[in-house]
């Protein structure tokens, strides 16, 4: 993906007009289509793999629409995401049989970024597409929402929500548009908890040891608290912890020792835990 950089360049300054203009943008339809090339249901064409680039932007917090179309893809298929993040790591990043004309120029000499009516912008016409806003006035960037991640073994259920979609940067107070993760949490604690719920909190490897730690907790308990406040949980529930940055769930460097946004981003969680 080395040869899309400044194809992917392209794609970025026209999103981020596209929001100081107030214009409207395809975030969504965006986040729909990465989805299913991350999933193998759709082959990898020029456009996936320019969003792709744009995901791999936000990783590090470096611009507004790029986490916009990151957090967009982790609410919609955080399963997929955190293939793709695996096999990144690995020799190809997509699922057996994804890609399609390998080696093939990205966009038309001369022509628009994507096809007309088909993408971002249209050849001649205006910047960006009509369709749902990139902002609601007043609002948020993105709109997290859903997030939730559940896996099960014999001993428990293990229900992992990002904590960049639960918490502002370096914060342990929950944003409003965690609500949705939340209430899913909420339902399957109902449905499958017989006992104590273990939350535990999780950071990246940036920062101290003492501070992660503090902050972990933190993040844990202001989970603990939000479930007892909207969900009608007894706060007696659940037993938080904070790690801090032990027990990753993705490598904090890459093999050449350089950071690894992506997999610090994966490491960044809060997980509940109901014991069968």
């Amino acid at each position: 993906m080395r040869d899309l950089r400044m194809s992917g360049s392209s794609l970025l300054a026209v999103l981020l007009l596209a929001v100081t203009a107030g214009a409207n943008a395809q975030i969504s339809q965006a986040a729909d289509t990465t989805c299913a090339v991350m999933s193998g249901q759709r082959k990898a064409d020029r456009q996936a793999l320019q969003y792709l680039l744009l995901l791999d932007e936000g990783a590090g917090e470096r611009n507004p629409v790029a986490i916009a179309l990151q957090r967009e893809v982790i609410k919609n298929c955080p399963k997929a995401y955190l293939n793709y993040q695996q096999r990144k790591r690995g020799s190809n990043p997509f699922p057996a049989g994804s890609l399609v004309n390998p080696g093939g120029a990205l966009v038309n000499p001369g022509g628009p970024l994507v096809k007309p009516g088909g993408g971002l912008v249209n050849s001649g016409g205006a910047l960006v597409n009509p369709g749902g806003p990139l902002v609601k006035p007043g609002g948020a960037l993105y709109q997290p929402g859903q997030g939730l991640v559940v896996s099960e073994t014999e001993q428990e259920t293990r229900l992992a929500i990002a904590a960049d979609l639960l918490f502002d940067f370096d914060k342990a107070v929950i944003r409003p548009d965690a609500a949705r993760a939340l209430k899913q949490a909420a339902e399957v604690i109902r449905e499958k908890n017989r006992n104590t719920v273990r939350i535990e909190g999780y950071t990246d490897s940036k920062g101290g040891n003492a501070y992660n730690m503090h902050l972990s907790d933190q993040r844990a308990v202001a989970v603990k608290n939000w479930l007892a406040q909207n969900e009608g949980f007894d706060a007696a529930t659940f037993r938080t912890r904070g790690f801090g940055a032990a027990h990753p769930v993705a490598s904090n460097t890459k093999p050449d020792g350089s950071d690894d946004p992506d997999g610090r981003q994966l490491n960044r969680r809060v997980e509940l835990v109901i014991a069968k």
